[in-house]
């Protein structure tokens, strides 16, 4: 009986190991890949979620192995569990590890490219729009040029010298008693 429940542990694990997500999936960037808006490569996180997933449904009872042998069980049920759970979850763990690294990888040449399209953008913007951002120039603040410069706010369509208004008092406060005279000592 117990050498069926191995054989199966076994065959699960080796079923694991050819079922890993990431693995087979993920594509990561090529070498020294240049900054591109579709590099090619796999940003969606589904392969490390479905790997993840299925570590936990493999280590799980393998960690509960584990504490059945540390609990005293010597029953070989208990000892394949823990081998078979642990050997299981391995290959998912090193897919999840692997897929994230890739996707991370992927990430990062997408995002390199945004922020250089946006520094682009940018540069095209001020160059056709020397003064934008100073005070009395038109704004816009969904634009990349149009936002005023420090120290400046967009009332009104123009870049404006930020100034402090003084508060007023609430409506509902008491006006201030008046001064009196201080009273002689007695």
């Amino acid at each position: 009986m117990a050498v069926r429940f191995v054989r199966a542990l076994s065959l699960a694990a080796l079923g694991a190991t050819a079922a890993s997500c990431s693995w087979i999936t993920v594509k990561g960037p090529p070498p020294n890949a240049t900054p591109s808006p579709n590099p090619g490569c796999t940003t969606s996180g589904t392969p490390t979620k479905v790997d993840g997933t299925m570590a936990a449904v493999f280590g799980v009872p393998g960690f509960g192995g584990l504490v059945a042998v540390a609990g005293g069980c010597q029953h070989v049920a208990c000892v394949a569990t823990v081998l078979g759970g642990l050997v299981a979850a391995l290959p998912f763990v090193l897919s999840l590890d692997h897929g994230r690294r890739r996707i991370g990888q992927c990430r990062e040449v997408d995002l390199t490219w945004r922020a250089q399209e946006r520094a682009r953008e940018e540069a095209l913007e001020r160059a056709r729009y020397p003064d934008a951002g100073r005070a009395g120039t038109p704004c816009r603040p969904d634009s990349l040029v149009g936002r005023c410069d420090s120290g400046l706010a967009c009332v009104g369509a123009r870049c404006v010298q930020k100034t402090l208004a003084p508060v007023p008092a609430p409506a509902s406060a008491p006006a201030a008693a008046p001064a009196s005279a201080p009273r002689p000592p007695r």
